[in-house]
């Protein structure tokens, strides 16, 4: 996991690991390449999340006879697993950020305006 240094200064963890995800790349690209980067994440994710609840329904016994009974089907879901995870880190991240700099600019606002009450 790397660590981000976000627009105030404090620093980030981040599931952004891969070049997929990095918020660094997310921010140099315009609206609509990062809308569509992101959605593309979020179906990942989302189809993990549909696996996810598949198996959770199950106990271990009954996922390995699944496995065992359709081992070509279930192949590539761990890899799929991974990478929403990382990918719903990365959200998480985004989110985190961009309350943080919300935060931070109306602080700013309310912090200029009391100083404007206070001159007066």
């Amino acid at each position: 996991m790397r660590t981000l240094i976000g627009h105030n200064g404090a620093e980030s963890s981040s599931g952004c690991d891969g070049s997929d995800g990095a918020i660094d790349e997310l921010a140099t690209m315009s609206a609509e390449q990062r809308i569509a980067k992101l959605r593309a994440m979020a179906d990942r994710v989302f189809n993990a999340a549909a696996i996810g609840s598949f198996l959770i329904a199950r106990d271990t016994t009954a996922v390995v006879n699944l496995l065992l009974e359709n081992p070509d089907r279930f192949g590539e879901a761990r890899l799929e697993l991974a990478r929403a995870v990382e990918e719903a880190q990365c959200f998480l991240t985004v989110i985190d950020l961009a309350e943080r700099r919300l935060a931070g600019g109306l602080a700013e606002i309310a912090s200029r305006s009391a100083a404007a009450r206070n001159r007066r």
